[in-house]
């Protein structure tokens, strides 16, 4: 991999900070109680019952393999996405700076994330944990362009990108999140054929919530 010095500082400045906070080691956190014994199977019964919701956002970075190709590796920029949640199903806005060569991308898309496997259990007094580890399924499609290039070179299309991760952590407001992401990135057209780049991207980031209940 040809990777400069400079180009691997943000995504080590990211792992560091999610290390050193214990986010990837899954420190423990409070247990949310219902502490009545005599009616502990009703509530528990009613906690899965439940639905919540909230703001939720994501902030990841990491390194982007040209063309599908693991020794063609490079620093891949950046992206962010903020919406909203239902249990486990998320819709957002993302934007990001996203690289490939030596171009910069600008993409703006509508992400959506599904967890899989649920973020927390209950045991049989009542008692709610969350899991250390979540996985979760991620797709997201919008337009993109370039920002570096010649004005009459500028290189515009759509792009979509689909992935596989991990949310992990026991904190109830903030985990990391790690995934592989397969991206298609339109690149306009030449004499009516339209152009397109593949790529695979590994990112590390870090989610965070608000949390209400109905």
């Amino acid at each position: 991999m040809k990777l400069h010095k400079f180009e691997i500082i943000p995504f080590l400045i990211t792992f560091s900070i999610l290390f050193n906070q214990n986010w990837i080691l899954g420190q423990e956190v409070e247990h949310e109680k219902y502490k009545s014994p005599i009616f502990s199977k009703e509530q528990k019964e009613e906690n899965e019952k439940s639905y919540e919701f909230g703001y939720k956002g994501f902030l990841e970075s990491g390194i982007v393999f040209k063309e599908m190709k693991f020794n063609k590796a490079q620093f891949g920029g950046g992206f962010t996405s903020h919406g909203v949640y239902l249990n486990n199903i998320y819709l957002g806005l993302g934007i990001g700076l996203d690289r490939y060569d030596s171009l910069w991308f600008r993409p703006i898309v509508l992400d959506a994330r599904f967890t899989l496997s649920g973020s927390k259990k209950s045991s049989e007094d009542g008692t709610v944990t969350y899991r250390k580890t979540s996985s979760f399924l991620m797709f997201n499609i919008g337009k993109t362009q370039t920002i570096n290039s010649d004005i009459n070179q500028n290189l515009k299309g759509w792009v979509f990108n689909a992935g596989l991760g991990l949310l992990i952590g026991k904190q109830k407001d903030v985990r990391s999140t790690l995934y592989l992401m397969y991206r298609y990135q339109g690149l306009g057209k030449s004499s009516n054929t339209p152009l397109g780049a593949e790529s695979l991207h590994i990112r590390l980031g870090v989610e965070f919530k608000t949390r209400h209940k109905i």
